[in-house]
């Protein structure tokens, strides 16, 4: 959608997205995709992070009422 009004705002070219990612495509641009891992973390954080999670996941099961079925 993005694609589709910057082609059409810049360029005057009204085109679908797909047709806009395929001319992308063949001049060697590509979709750029998240990192699903942070590259900078340190270690001491995310461990202490993961133990608070997990008791705050646990107290919270513990807390829910009954089903009443």
């Amino acid at each position: 959608m993005r694609l589709q009004k910057v082609t059409r705002r810049e360029l005057g070219i009204k085109a679908g997205d797909t047709t806009i990612r395929k001319a992308l495509i063949e001049q060697g641009f590509s979709s750029q995709k998240p990192q699903v891992e942070a590259s900078q973390k340190n270690p001491a954080q995310v461990s202490g992070f993961r133990s608070g999670w997990h008791a705050l996941k646990k107290v919270q099961k513990s807390e829910r009422p009954a089903s009443s079925s």
